[in-house]
């Protein structure tokens, strides 16, 4: 079966809420959700809905809805070097992620960091004072060594299909449904640790861990959503179903 766009109408588009203090990384967003809107029907509303997901945390920031498919788009623009970032909590020894099973909580392993000590914020301490005592302790952000399929893990557990990297195209997580040909997201990647606030002035509120990559250690795709990239002219959807552009 051959489907082209102008009677194909079981796709739908949605956009992750996303805060303004991320408006260059949500711009990116909102052009390759126009690309992808002008690939499938030119945001004809018979055919294309946009919709937030309101509430969101976790998850893709492009989802192409079919009856057989559900498929996640994660978009970075060309600024963005991190990925899954999670807040820890202390468990009565060390800090941790509180899901156990999740790609950093086997990165972090049995390490004990900041020398075991809790930070203040979550005990409740929240004067300048109480900070100053561990300040030192607290503040060199801490980098460990993971497996350099990592982003890729962590993406496909929450959904996502693909990645697309401003000025380097597309990636597959691990399935390439679609069969475009894209390469696997694959680089040199760490685990970044570090104290941040929930304002710009007064003392640490969170310890947080995001998976760090090093983009240019990528082989560019040979597909890309970029506005001026190039992208394959049909995509098969199944066994049976060819989508023509």
């Amino acid at each position: 079966m051959v489907l082209r766009m102008t009677t194909f109408k079981f796709f739908f588009i949605i956009t992750k809420k996303m805060s303004k203090c991320f408006q260059s990384g949500k711009t990116y967003q909102t052009l390759i959700y126009q690309r992808l809107c002008n690939l499938f029907g030119k945001l004809s509303p018979d055919f294309c809905i946009i919709k937030e997901v309101e509430g969101a945390k976790s998850g893709p920031d492009i989802c192409l809805i079919s009856q057989l498919y559900n498929i996640g788009i994660e978009c970075k623009n060309k600024g963005a070097f991190e990925g899954g970032s999670k807040k820890m909590t202390y468990d009565g020894k060390r800090l941790v992620f509180s899901d156990f099973n999740s790609i950093h909580s086997r990165i972090l392993d049995n390490r004990i960091i900041y020398q075991g000590l809790n930070l203040p914020w979550y005990e409740g301490k929240k004067s300048d004072d109480e900070w100053n005592k561990v300040k030192s302790v607290f503040e060199p952000d801490i980098y460990i060594e993971a497996n350099d399929n990592s982003i890729s893990e962590y993406y496909k557990n929450v959904g996502t299909f693909y990645l697309q990297i401003e000025e380097l195209g597309l990636y597959h997580t691990g399935n390439d449904v679609f069969e475009i040909g894209v390469p696997y997201f694959k680089c040199p990647i760490k685990l970044r640790i570090r104290i941040s606030k929930h304002k710009k002035k007064g003392i640490p509120t969170d310890v947080t861990g995001a998976l760090i990559y090093n983009k240019y250690a990528l082989v560019k795709s040979p597909y890309s959503l970029d506005i001026n990239g190039f992208f394959p002219k049909s995509l098969k959807l199944d066994e049976n179903t060819i989508i023509v552009f």
